[in-house]
C-alpha cells in the first residue's frame, strides 16, 4: 500500500491518499521532479515498476491513477529513481532509459 501524507499548517501530518499499488511488498517509492507534474514511481517484489499520476480533484482526497507499468523484469525490482531521462534499474543491473512522450513512458534503450 502506498500512503501519501501532507503536512498541514499546524505542523501535523494528514493522510491524504492511500491505495493498493502492487501484489507484493513495495521496495521503493520516488517522486519525479515537479517539472513533470505530480508523478510518483513505485517498485516491488512483484517484478514491476508502476508510474502514478495525480488526478486533480479540488476539495477531495488526493487520487493517483496508474499511468504506466513496466513488468518485463525477471526478479523483484529493488530500486528506482527519476532523473531527466527517467533511469530505472532492476536487480540484474539492467538500466532502462525511458522518455515521457505525450501521455506515456516509452523504453528507448536497455543497457545490461
Amino acid at each position: 500500500t502506498i500512503k501519501i501524507y501532507d503536512k498541514e499548517q499546524n505542523d501535523e501530518w494528514k493522510l491524504t491518499s492511500s491505495w493498493a499499488a502492487h501484489s507484493s511488498p513495495i521496495n521503493q517509492v520516488d517522486w519525479a521532479h515537479p517539472e513533470f507534474g505530480q508523478l510518483l514511481a513505485s517498485c516491488s517484489e512483484d517484478k514491476s515498476v508502476c508510474i502514478w499520476i495525480e488526478e486533480a480533484q479540488p476539495g477531495q482526497q488526493r487520487k493517483f491513477k496508474k499511468q504506466a507499468i513496466l513488468s518485463e523484469f525477471s526478479k523483484g525490482v529493488t530500486a528506482i529513481a527519476f532523473a531527466p531521462n527517467h533511469l530505472v534499474c532492476d536487480f540484474q543491473c539492467t538500466i532502462y532509459i525511458l522518455v515521457f512522450d505525450d501521455s506515456q513512458f516509452v523504453v528507448v534503450h536497455a543497457i545490461e
